[in-house]
């Protein structure tokens, strides 16, 4: 018995980009009614979406009934293991009860097929659970897959992704390396479906936006000192900025994945703080902190979707590539464009970016094309809902 219509899974930590992603989906379908599940500390960031349902996992009720409605113990036991903390068992008891008892599954994320670590794939617990949430054919978009180090993780997602019932991927790369399957296909990232010019701009301007992150964030065996030199080289062109008589907002994408953290380290080296401001999402909402980047006259962007929602609101941006999915996009969409390298940061050319940052020598994007082709990520969908 369906309980539910549509059950989203998707990254869910207070990540405006991921956050989006969700919004944009209900939006989309407004006669259509979703469930998601998540921590209740988030569920606020989703309020105002009035066809989503917001199932706090870690509530008093979730944690007592699903104490009786549990996952298998050693799945139980591999899922504490991973997070370490035992309300996350609460969720997954949560999230599998809701998404077999809907009528609809659609997985809308970003980077989530990610072999982390180097040791030889096996079929754990936590994958076989995995190979139970396809055989319910969910609609997979936004994504992109990889890094992975093991044929034998490709071939076993191969396997999942033969049972969905979509699975869209956000680059070229992803999609080679399963387009072998019917039911894979190939569009630009789903934020490109954001209508424009619906947001709150901020009194701010004259300024240049950046985002921040840790470089080696993804990398468990990434040293601090990457860091330290990556903050001490936005610092750098920063200052030059501001000496040139730029303002600077720092825009942090995910507290969750210490933003704020990095942009309070870069502060310490501004020489001139009136003229720096600093926001954090979720303190403010997705709608303004669109409106901090359309206002923005430019961009240098290290999170990826900063990079995005740049050439979508026709900013001229300067990517920080810290992934192989930033470059695999750069080469989809705009194989030309000038980037560097957050993981080469003492190669940076400081005075020379901040010169053609203040007198506009760099150019904006044309990403009429992707806008268009990112619509094929709801081709599927539109199919059911619109029927």
């Amino acid at each position: 018995m369906n309980l539910y219509d549509t059950c989203i899974k998707a990254f869910i930590k207070g990540n405006l980009g991921d956050d989006l992603f969700i919004y944009t989906l209900c939006n989309k379908y407004p006669n259509t009614s979703f469930v998601l599940c998540g921590e209740k500390e988030y569920k606020n960031l989703f309020k105002n979406l009035y066809n989503l349902k917001y199932i706090s996992t870690d509530s008093f009720f979730c944690k007592w009934l699903f104490r009786f409605i549990k996952l298998p113990a050693k799945l139980a036991n591999t899922v504490l293991k991973i997070f370490h903390r035992n309300e996350k068992y609460s969720y997954y008891n949560c999230f599998d009860f809701v998404s077999r008892h809907s009528r609809y599954n659609i997985l809308i994320s970003g980077s989530i097929f990610m072999e982390m670590d180097n040791k030889k794939f096996s079929i754990t617990p936590y994958y076989k659970n995995e190979i139970k949430y396809y055989l319910q054919s969910p609609y997979v978009i936004g994504c992109n897959f990889g890094p992975y180090h093991s044929e034998e993780y490709r071939r076993f997602y191969e396997e999942c992704f033969s049972k969905a019932g979509q699975v869209c991927f956000r680059d070229t790369y992803s999609y080679s390396l399963f387009k072998s399957i019917e039911q894979a296909g190939y569009a630009p990232d789903i934020l490109f479906n954001i209508e424009k010019n619906k947001f709150k701009l901020p009194k701010i301007k004259n300024y240049v936006l950046i985002s921040v992150l840790n470089p080696g964030k993804d990398d468990k065996n990434s040293e601090n000192r990457l860091l330290d030199k990556y903050i001490s080289s936005v610092t750098e062109l920063s200052n030059e900025l501001i000496a040139k008589g730029k303002n600077i907002v720092f825009l942090g994408f995910c507290k969750f994945q210490s933003d704020d953290k990095i942009i309070e380290n870069i502060m310490e080296g501004i020489v001139s703080k009136a003229h720096v401001k600093s926001v954090n999402y979720p303190d403010i909402s997705s709608n303004k902190a669109l409106g901090y980047v359309a206002n923005s006259e430019f961009i240098i962007a290290t999170r990826y979707h900063a990079m995005i929602l740049g050439w979508l609101l026709e900013k001229p941006v300067l990517p920080v590539v810290y992934s192989e999915k930033m470059l695999h996009v750069i080469e989809d969409i705009a194989p030309d464009i000038e980037y560097i390298m957050a993981n080469e940061p003492e190669k940076w050319d400081i005075k020379a970016i901040a010169e053609k940052i203040v007198n506009n020598k760099y150019e904006v994007c044309d990403v009429s094309d992707a806008v268009e082709k990112a619509k094929n990520h709801f081709v599927q969908l539109n199919k059911i809902y619109n029927n």
